[in-house]
């Protein structure tokens, strides 16, 4: 005789989703918080040590970050990214990029090309975070943001800026110190304005030097 068996009587097990849906679930909620970015042929961005990481702040190695940007084959389309791909830009020393997304009026293009190869050889840039952003229509917009610079050289013979370097003289140009004799970390913010062109890509076309 065979026997009976009740299905309702046993407690159900929980469910437990598969290691898989939950690492793609955990992807997924990285992309939400901006700690690390979708990539159309990898499915994601490349999540790497900070070390190796792009400096303007995604957490993504530079490869998959703003590469792209500094070698022409794509274009930043935000006014964010424009930003953020500047400052990458001053990290790596891609002088050509900054130049080429730089408008701002009675810009000595040589002169330009100058002071920011004297600015990105005499100091390292880090610490990007963006502070305000405003939308100034009809196709500009303003972002207030701060970053960290410490010279790289016993002397920095340009002003610490990420608008435009500007000469001082020798007292000033001399390098802060800690006490210890180690160089500073300094801190400044700024804010420059953005306006999409005609071309659809955004440039700087003011900067304004806060602290």
């Amino acid at each position: 005789m065979l026997k009976s068996f009740n299905l309702t009587s046993r407690t159900p097990a929980p469910f437990r989703p598969c290691r898989s849906l939950q690492s793609i679930e955990k992807k997924i909620a990285f992309i939400k918080h901006g700690l690390v970015s979708a990539n159309a042929s990898k499915g994601f961005g490349t999540q790497a040590p900070p070390s190796q990481t792009c400096p303007c702040g995604s957490k993504v190695v530079y490869k998959e970050c703003c590469e792209k940007y500094h070698t022409g084959k794509a274009v930043p389309d935000t006014p964010e990214l424009t930003l953020r791909s500047r400052f990458s830009a001053y990290s790596k020393g891609k002088v050509d990029y900054l130049v080429s997304t730089d408008r701002r009026p009675n810009n000595d293009q040589d002169q330009l090309k100058r002071d920011i190869t004297a600015s990105c050889n005499a100091t390292s840039f880090s610490g990007l975070k963006v502070l305000e952003s405003q939308d100034v229509p009809p196709n500009a917009y303003v972002i207030k943001f701060q970053y960290n610079s410490k010279a790289v050289a016993k002397q920095a013979k340009t002003a610490i800026r990420m608008g435009r370097a500007i000469g001082q003289d020798a007292k000033e140009n001399m390098a802060e110190r800690n006490l210890d004799g180690s160089l500073k970390v300094l801190t400044t913010v700024e804010k420059s304005k953005f306006q999409k062109g005609d071309d659809g890509a955004w440039a700087l076309i003011e900067s304004e030097f806060i602290q």
